[in-house]
């Protein structure tokens, strides 16, 4: 599976395509394109940092995610959120789109990326919501300070349409998301010293291994093998401080696969070693007593 960064954007290729447009602050990307498909169009699973809106002028698409199917039909909107895992399918015959990106950083600076990440949804106030994507289309390269003010203007009602469609769905499914991570954090923490891959994440919770990694990107802004490794240091060095324990004891008792595992996550993290961490910091028995 490729995963897709902010590179991507610098590399499309603008001779496959109808149209294609930055700002010059690099705030959105605008594409479009008009053909024809002889047979099924495959985007594979993918993800962007940025945010993706595609307008269906002609022609059908699907986009699936690990949560399910949104079906794109003519005349439709679909918005696609920042670091949603999706794969898009063409249908045969004549196509027309526009596509616009929202730079991440833009969206950073006016709102939590949290309200639109992991979202698919087709758009309900259609005729609002493409006439201010008109406007950041017909303005998107104007420099006069009055264009950039309502280009700039444009970006964010998009973006407010955007939460304001998605909303009541975040309210309903706020408490539901947060029971499942909680119950993911619990099952972390009472299991770290075990073999617990995404795999077996996946496996005990009956989510696919990229939401999960999605779960822990959105809400405490880690990897998941990043965060076990920190539960798992975090036993270590009270082993390590309250224990006479032999450092492959420990590493075995935290999860570590060995001791040279621990000792290289350890120097990766604190800049020592086991070792040095204990002579500093270990806690006598009298002190414990």
């Amino acid at each position: 599976m490729k995963i897709k960064y902010d590179e991507e954007y610098e590399n499309i290729d603008g001779e496959n395509l109808n149209l294609r447009r930055f700002d010059k602050y690099k705030y959105c990307l605008f594409l479009s394109d008009v053909g024809e498909n002889q047979e099924l169009f495959i985007v594979e699973p993918h993800w962007h940092e940025w945010l993706e809106i595609v307008h269906i002028t002609e022609g059908e698409m699907t986009v699936y995610t690990p949560q399910g199917e949104t079906i794109v039909h003519k005349g439709n909107t679909v918005v696609i959120g920042m670091q949603t895992l999706h794969k898009i399918v063409a249908e045969t015959g004549h196509y027309n789109y526009q596509c616009i990106h929202i730079n991440i950083g833009f969206i950073l600076q006016h709102m939590s990326s949290s309200l639109l990440n992991d979202k698919v949804f087709i758009v309900q106030n259609e005729e609002e919501f493409q006439s201010y994507c008109s406007t950041l289309i017909q303005l998107i390269n104007h420099d006069d300070v009055y264009s950039q003010l309502r280009y700039k203007a444009s970006i964010l009602n998009i973006l407010a349409l955007c939460v304001q469609e998605t909303q009541s769905d975040l309210l309903d499914a706020k408490d539901e998301i947060n029971d499942i991570f909680s119950d993911i954090l619990f099952y972390v923490s009472t299991h770290y010293q075990d073999n617990i891959s995404l795999q077996k994440l996946s496996q005990e919770f009956n989510y696919t291994t990229q939401h999960i990694s999605l779960l822990f990107k959105k809400n405490l802004n880690t990897t998941y093998y990043t965060y076990l490794t920190k539960i798992r240091l975090d036993r270590a060095k009270f082993l390590l401080m309250t224990t006479q324990k032999r450092n492959l004891d420990i590493a075995i008792e935290c999860g570590f696969s060995n001791e040279h595992s621990l000792i290289s996550h350890f120097k990766k993290s604190y800049h020592e070693t086991p070792s040095q961490f204990r002579k500093k910091h270990q806690i006598k028995d009298e002190t414990i007593s």
